[in-house]
């Protein structure tokens, strides 16, 4: 685990998220993908928005302070969140933030 992914992990922790690296999950057998379903990193490709979004989901900050720092409101930003999370096929924020950690930087 790098450094990075290692003081976000914490940051994660320390805000009573759940972590649970990556690179601790054993490996599993390889399964066929349902329809609808995407490639973990592969096939997604994210607006600049829905990276600044996730980028916020990755520090911490709740629907509200993401809503403040983009000038949107809670409502919009709920939205915003609830969408990434299906783009990046991911069931909540902790997993949300574990992805981004894991796959940001391969994004394009």
């Amino acid at each position: 685990m790098s450094t990075n992914a290692f003081v976000q992990a914490l940051r994660l922790i320390a805000a009573g998220e759940r972590v649970f690296p990556q690179d601790l999950v054993l490996p599993q057998q390889p399964s066929v993908p349902s329809p609808g379903t995407r490639p973990q990193s592969g096939g997604v490709r994210l607006s600049p928005r829905e990276r600044e979004v996730l980028s916020q989901v990755v520090e911490g900050h709740s629907n509200k302070g993401i809503a403040q720092h983009l000038g949107v409101t809670e409502a919009t930003a709920k939205v915003h969140v609830k969408n990434l999370l299906r783009k990046i096929n991911v069931h909540n924020r902790t997993q949300a933030a574990i992805w981004a950690l894991a796959n940001l930087n391969r994004l394009t």
